[in-house]
Formats: structure tokens, C-alpha cells, sequence
């Protein structure tokens, strides 16, 4: 799971703050805080989930396969 942070000095003390920063997930479109980086595409926890729990014989398994295979050719 990666979560994404960034790197923020006050520049008047010099202290290190850390925030957390969206990204978009490439399944579902929709900013989130966790996920995984797999390439050029960030996959959301939620959407992790429910590509795992899909079985081939349902009507979405064939969606995430487009939706994935368009991800490893697309850079961010």
C-alpha cells in the first residue's frame, strides 16, 4: 500500500511537515489518500479490493481489464 505524502519546511523555523496528497486513481477516476503505484498508474485500496474479489466470470472483470491495460500505456 503506498501512501502518498508530501514535504513541507517552514521556511522560517526550518521544521519538516509531512501532508498527505491525493491522487487519482486510474480505475475509478476519483482523488484518494491510499493505494498502490503500479507503473505509471496509481490503483486505489477500494478498487484493489475489487478487482481482487472479481471473479472472471462476472460483467466488471472484463472493465478492469480495459481499465488496466489502458493504465500500462498511459504515463501520469
Amino acid at each position: 500500500m503506498l501512501l502518498v505524502l508530501d514535504k513541507l519546511v517552514d521556511k522560517e523555523e526550518g521544521k519538516l511537515f509531512m501532508r498527505e496528497s491525493m491522487k487519482v486513481c486510474k480505475v475509478c477516476d476519483q482523488p484518494k489518500h491510499e493505494g498502490l503505484q503500479l507503473l505509471y498508474a496509481f490503483i486505489c485500496t477500494d478498487c484493489e479490493k475489487e478487482i481482487i474479489n472479481t471473479s472472471p466470470e462476472e460483467e466488471r472483470y472484463d472493465y478492469y481489464v480495459e481499465r488496466l491495460k489502458a493504465c500500462s500505456y498511459q504515463k501520469q
